[in-house]
């Protein structure tokens, strides 16, 4: 990924979280001491290399700045940057653990205070089928706009992409999590020293193949039409191989737990406007109408089921 594309997608992330304060309405960064906890970035890398089939670990701070209009909402801050190379001949046998592990220690990194996000990259070790909510969940929840995650150096990556790798290998992957996310699932900065054995979360053996999900990316957002609120349910429908998930799909949302309705996106019907010469939609949307106050996205979650489709992952996504 280029240090270019990485820096604006790092900037989208960190402004999630920027609130503009004092009478000339800018955020500047402002280190914070580490109280004489967490541990070098040394440390760190050297913790994580020592996970069986870790080849590499670099963590690296990148300090940016968002300039504003003549002086007013500008804001600067200190990202946290981890890049994991996983050896030939091992893969990540749990995903999720691993991801807990990474990213807890990451945490932990002393030198600078950070304010804005950590963006791991994750190369070799998994297939680039694997979707990541499935880990990203149970570490961070349901961190709507928090946490995402993308393969390649853009966030839809081509086919073109993939036709450059040599049988076995795989497009890295990129998760970019908010610092907010991190202090919700982590504590305050810097993390505690972890503990965790996470050996068993890498292996030897051959990375195993990964069926393609139905969707590549789920994400809750929030919309107002006047007096009128929605929760919108928003995802990208797979093309593997020049094949498109074509499935209907019903997704159920819940507040605190309990149900508040259900919608099924039947695209069938869409996609009936366009024939076989032309590129067909493959992102969606549902939505639910909650009233007319903005809904608070912290109590939502979800469950999406899935028309069943030869070819393609349809077990359920949940949210939980």
């Amino acid at each position: 990924m280029s240090k270019a594309r990485r820096f604006i997608v790092l900037i989208a992330i960190a402004l999630t979280s920027i609130i503009l304060t004092g009478c000339g309405l800018t955020d500047p960064y402002k280190p914070q001491s580490n109280n004489g906890r967490g541990q070098t970035a040394a440390t760190v890398e050297s913790h994580i290399e020592s996970l069986p089939g870790i080849e590499d670990a670099e963590f690296t701070y990148e300090d940016w700045y968002q300039d504003g209009e003549g002086g007013l909402f500008s804001s600067g801050g200190m990202n946290f940057l981890l890049d994991v190379t996983v050896a030939d001949g091992y893969y990540i046998a749990n995903p999720t653990a691993f991801l807990w592990f990474i990213t807890k220690e990451a945490w932990t990194a002393n030198e600078n205070s950070p304010k804005g996000s950590l963006s791991v990259t994750i190369t070799g070790g998994i297939s680039d089928n694997y979707v990541w909510d499935k880990s990203i969940v149970p570490v961070f929840g349901a961190m709507q706009g928090q946490v995402s995650f993308w393969h390649g150096d853009e966030h839809d990556y081509e086919s073109e992409d993939r036709e450059a790798l040599a049988p076995g290998e795989y497009l890295p992957v990129h998760i970019g999590i908010a610092d907010d996310a991190m202090r919700d699932t982590f504590g305050d900065w810097p993390g505690e020293l972890v503990t965790y054995d996470a050996s068993e979360s890498v292996a030897q053996g051959e990375i195993p193949e990964v069926t393609p999900s139905a969707l590549t990316e789920t994400e809750l957002s929030r919309v107002g039409l006047g007096n009128e609120y929605y929760v919108k349910y928003v995802g990208a429908r797979n093309e593997y191989n020049g094949i498109l998930y074509k499935g209907e799909f019903v997704v159920t949302f819940y507040y605190d737990g309990k149900e508040a309705g259900k919608v099924t996106h039947n695209h069938k019907d869409s996609y009936s406007a366009y024939s076989d010469t032309e590129d067909m939609p493959t992102h969606f949307s549902v939505d639910l109408y909650t009233g007319d106050k903005m809904p608070d996205l912290s109590h939502y979650t979800y469950t999406v089921e899935f028309e069943e489709q030869e070819g393609f992952d349809t077990s359920d996504i949940s949210s939980f």
